[in-house]
């Protein structure tokens, strides 16, 4: 795996320009992975955090690096997972949020002006009950200067890394190929998709593994 410097040259010189971009690079990926992020729910950023019920309480803070939320669920004083929290939309929230209702929620939704996810119902009494979020987490944000220089980016497909960058690159230059590494990068984000989701339940080698892809490219006319 290439590291963040050695990877932002490579996509900057099949892009035609040299190490003096490098914080401009730097930027771009941080803005490829946002977007990447952003696409599809990216498993790698998926993580989760046990927060233990206060009595009386409705409303918890989300986490800092918190983008959005996957599932959550009723965790006893005993540690054992139990039933799911359904996450709603906030209007659909709307006849809760005014609730009195005690005892272990079985609704919640998220409040993305306060930070916080609210539930519709608040235990009387706690000992030691908890709930899990499973959420995915902003995408890194690389420093510009240099410092994250020796760190690997935190996403897996790099050539589709390189592609996301090629293609700023060729948007901030006006370049005519912009378009056409657009739609590359696009193509790429698909593959990895499928790279990630479709396999063969008998084999280990995914259905578009180059073994079953063609060789030959069309030329653009």
């Amino acid at each position: 795996m290439l590291t963040l410097i050695k990877l932002v040259d490579e996509a900057l010189g099949q892009a035609g320009l040299d190490s003096s971009y490098r914080a401009k690079g730097r930027n771009w990926l941080n803005i490829a992975l946002d977007r990447l992020a952003n696409r599809y729910n990216y498993r790698f950023y998926r993580t989760s955090v046990d927060v233990p019920f206060v009595a009386l309480q409705k409303d918890y803070n989300l986490p800092a690096d918190f983008k959005r939320v996957d599932t959550v669920f009723y965790i006893d004083a005993n540690g054992s997972q139990g039933s799911q929290i359904s996450i709603r939309e906030p209007y659909e929230a709307e006849p809760y949020q005014q609730d009195t209702a005690f005892g272990i929620p079985n609704i919640g939704w998220i409040d993305d002006q306060a930070d916080k996810i609210k539930f519709s119902s608040a235990p009387a009494a706690v000992t030691g009950e908890k709930y899990r979020l499973h959420y995915f987490s902003d995408s890194p944000s690389y420093d510009t200067t240099g410092s994250d220089d020796s760190t690997i980016p935190a996403f897996d497909d790099q050539w589709l890394l390189m592609e996301e960058i090629k293609a700023l690159a060729y948007e901030w230059q006006d370049d005519e190929r912009y378009p056409m590494k657009k739609q590359e990068a696009a193509q790429a984000n698909q593959e990895f998709q499928r790279n990630m989701y479709q396999s063969d339940a008998f084999s280990r080698i995914p259905l578009n593994n180059e073994l079953f892809r063609s060789t030959v490219r069309r030329r653009r006319r």
